[in-house]
């Protein structure tokens, strides 16, 4: 019998209990920070515009004169690269340019001089002369 009285007085302090959860949820969520509003409404896509509601500015015209003002510096510039000497075509030939390399590569090996390292007795003499026992506490 004790058991029956028990239930209805366990549903009332759980739903008690509840109630204060819901509580504290509606006041977490009252108190979110302005930043993670304005992430919900960026997720939800909310203040994009429609790309097919994108005004377009009729406004806008084409100058005749800037245009022909851009057409008249492209033409001198196209100019002076034609006439810098840089761009000249090249008079050396594919051999030419070989036998140019091959002389360079020749001058590298000259620089190229073997290594002169101790020899494995001179580092043993070495070790030898400046091994030392130290002084110890």
């Amino acid at each position: 019998m004790k058991r029956i009285q028990l239930f209805p007085l366990l549903g009332v302090v759980l739903c008690t209990g509840c109630t204060g959860a819901f509580d504290q949820m509606s006041d977490v969520r009252s108190s979110t920070p302005g930043w993670f509003e304005a992430r919900q409404t960026e997720l939800a896509g909310d203040g994009y515009p429609d790309l097919g509601r994108v005004p377009v500015n009729s406004t806008y015209r084409e100058s005749k004169f800037e245009l022909s003002g851009t057409r008249k510096v492209n033409q001198s510039l196209l100019v002076s690269v034609l006439q810098s000497p840089r761009s000249a075509p090249t008079y050396l030939t594919p051999e030419a340019i070989s036998q140019w390399g091959d002389v360079k590569r020749a001058s590298v090996e000259k620089m190229n001089v073997r290594a002169d390292f101790l020899t494995d007795e001179e580092v043993a003499a070495l070790k030898a002369k400046f091994n030392r026992s130290r002084a110890r506490r």
